[in-house]
């Protein structure tokens, strides 16, 4: 029975700080925003959100969980995504579907975080996530999905929170909630700071969101990934051997993504 709830807990906490970031929001920043101009409003109310979900993830990482209390994880957040509108609507299914993506996110960055096994990865790795980021939200499925303003998928796949009567603002894709998750628990796994990589990538995330509140729209991955190698670069410093594959692996995502953007 302890055992059992030493493992909840912290899904428990996380889903009472998650909620905790998105009320005072509706209390706090949601007015205030009114106040202030446009891209500040928008600026201060995304990073409330976002130091909620960040703070979500941070307490899930306490809990160490295995591959398959990890997976358990994913396929539970789906459920619950895919169920919550059938019950309630309004702020509160957004609440809601924010806590079901931070914990599959993160349920599914402890899966893949078991693949890195040298801190020497750490750079592909934010390669990859920034330039896969960069390509979607600028001609790939990210603006495809905002410019479609497809609603099941805004609603199930984007942390989001209420801008207006009317009006939904997606803070954070799922995928960026993977990668904070991934990051977080290969810092674990490998060793690094945690306290650093934790303040490196909530920095990087926010400089991301305040550039997108002036430019309408920025991709979060480059930020977070420059946030985490900024936090630990000492310490995953790669060699020559390193930098050479991952700037042909640059070179190759550069091309298929050119490629799809053409044949599309």
């Amino acid at each position: 029975m302890r055992a059992m709830l030493k493992r909840i807990l912290p899904v428990i906490l996380a889903g009472i700080a998650w909620s905790g970031g998105f009320l005072a929001y509706l209390q706090i920043v949601g007015p205030l925003s009114n106040m202030t101009g446009p891209a500040f409003g928008l600026f201060v109310s995304s990073l409330v959100c976002v130091a909620a979900a960040f703070a979500g993830i941070c307490i899930l990482l306490r809990g160490r969980y295995r591959q398959a209390e990890a997976l358990a994880m994913v396929l539970l957040a789906v459920a619950l995504n895919l169920a919550v509108y059938r019950v309630i609507s309004g702020p509160a299914a957004r609440m809601t579907v924010g806590f079901s993506l931070i914990v599959g996110g993160f349920g599914l960055g402890s899966l893949l975080a078991a693949l890195v096994e040298s801190p020497r990865y750490v750079l592909p790795m934010c390669v990859v996530a920034a330039v896969a980021d960069v390509w979607s939200v600028l001609d790939g499925p990210t603006r495809q999905i905002i410019e479609s303003r497809n609603q099941f998928v805004l609603d199930h796949v984007f942390v989001s929170y209420p801008a207006a009567a009317e009006t939904i603002r997606p803070v954070a894709g799922v995928a960026d909630l993977v990668f904070v998750g991934l990051f977080l628990c290969v810092a674990a796994r490998l060793g690094l700071s945690l306290r650093r990589s934790i303040v490196g990538m909530f920095a990087g995330f926010a400089v991301g969101l305040a550039a997108a509140a002036l430019t309408g729209g920025a991709p979060g991955l480059p930020f977070i990934g420059a946030g985490l190698l900024a936090a630990n670069w000492k310490d995953i410093k790669p060699g020559r051997d390193e930098i050479v594959k991952t700037a042909i692996l640059l070179a190759v995502l550069l091309v298929c993504f050119a490629a799809i953007s053409v044949l599309r």
